[in-house]
């Protein structure tokens, strides 16, 4: 699926094994421990919620990066532009269009950093909409390893 899926299925193996030592306890009683491995992994991978969330997710990724690619296409062609005119433009021309670029470029990274940044929107996004659906998997382990 994607590298966020299998950071947070590594994650969840841990959290999995160390939650069921911790319910089956570490007592020295007569009675025997039981261990418990999940494949959080393909947990993960099955739930419907999951799938859910990384199509929303890679929907809003690829809306915003064909907004960063029109944003490049401005700024070769505002860049093809002043490369014709060269050194024949005005002075006030080649400040315009220096300032112009510069603008572009600018943009272009507040953008990028904006949506695509550690601590971006889509970060953001995949955070809030995922938190939900780990809380319900640590509860579903939890009770399961109860059960057991």
């Amino acid at each position: 699926m994607t590298t966020f899926v299998h950071r947070v299925a590594s994650r969840f193996a841990l959290l999995g094994l160390v939650g069921l030592g911790m319910i089956f306890g570490t007592g020295t009683n007569a009675r025997a421990e039981k261990i418990g491995v999940v494949d959080v992994q393909a947990v993960l991978t099955g739930m419907p919620e999951v799938q859910a969330a990384n199509q929303k997710l890679e929907a809003t990724r690829q809306t915003w990066l064909d907004t960063l690619k029109t944003m490049q296409t401005q700024y070769q062609a505002k860049q093809d532009t002043y490369s014709k005119v060269g050194e024949t433009g005005t002075p006030e021309f080649k400040k315009k269009a220096l300032e112009d670029l510069s603008t572009l470029q600018e943009a272009f990274t507040k953008f990028q950093t904006a949506k695509f940044g550690q601590d971006g929107e889509l970060a953001q996004m995949q955070t809030q909409m995922l938190k939900p659906i780990y809380e319900k998997l640590q509860t579903l382990l939890a009770a399961f390893a109860k059960k057991e």
